[in-house]
């Protein structure tokens, strides 16, 4: 789901950018649905952050949210040809069952299931909106609703989302930290400073949620001083 944000309401300042719908993206769903949110960093950084949000979503099988916003949304500018970057969409897909059932919700250690392609043998299930079991028929159970719950947690929590979470440039004991469009200013800042002899650190996040605290801590590791700009 590609959400670019722009100033409200419609009567108001539609012509401007604005990051307003973070907290809907990361906290405003059901929660027993967790979800991916990244964020484009730049023009240029919209070609990774949508292959990349592709990639998430086959290989997890959840929802993954793209923010972006009207800065970026109607902005042209001259760029670099975007590196290429290998994020083939990879669906964990089910071998062909012989005759027995198909598990299409099998409650597996990484929280991703097998799917099994339209028109496979053996391989129809139910899909709907309704609690489930490991079939995919719907169910009010409490030990099939707990044990999607944490099928579905497992997920996120054992994805490994590798070094895509966010840039980090420069060092020194005061951190810039930011998301989206703002990037873009925060960097022209970062520059500046240094020009006039000041160092500063500046970490553009690119996932959102789940946060990468394990990586923000090792980037955080001696900083004085954090400034978050939004």
């Amino acid at each position: 789901v590609i959400d670019v944000m722009r100033g409200g309401p419609s009567t108001g300042i539609p012509t401007k950018s604005e990051q307003a719908d973070f907290n809907l993206a990361v906290f405003g769903l059901h929660g027993d649905a967790p979800h991916v949110v990244i964020a484009a960093l730049d023009i240029g950084d919209c070609v990774l952050a949508g292959a990349w949000a592709t990639h998430l979503a086959e290989t997890l099988q959840t929802l993954v949210i793209v923010l972006s916003d009207q800065f970026l949304g109607q902005s042209e500018a001259i760029i670099d040809a975007p590196p290429a970057h290998a994020f083939a969409a990879h669906r964990l897909r089910a071998d062909v069952v012989a005759t027995g059932t198909y598990f299409r919700y099998l409650d597996t250690d990484t929280g991703v299931s097998p799917m099994a392609l339209p028109g496979q043998a053996h391989g129809m299930y139910t899909a709907d909106g309704l609690e489930h079991n490991q079939l995919g028929t719907p169910s009010p159970r409490a030990s099939d609703h707990l044990q999607q719950l944490d099928k579905r947690a497992r997920k996120l929590q054992r994805f490994d989302f590798g070094e895509n979470w966010g840039e980090v440039d420069g060092a020194g004991e005061t951190v810039v930290l930011c998301w989206g469009a703002v990037s873009a200013a925060a960097s022209e800042a970062r520059a500046l400073l240094l020009e006039n002899g000041l160092e500063i650190k500046l970490i553009r996040l690119r996932l959102l949620h789940p946060l990468p605290v394990a990586a923000l801590q090792r980037h955080l590791d001696g900083v004085r001083r954090i400034m978050v700009i939004e």
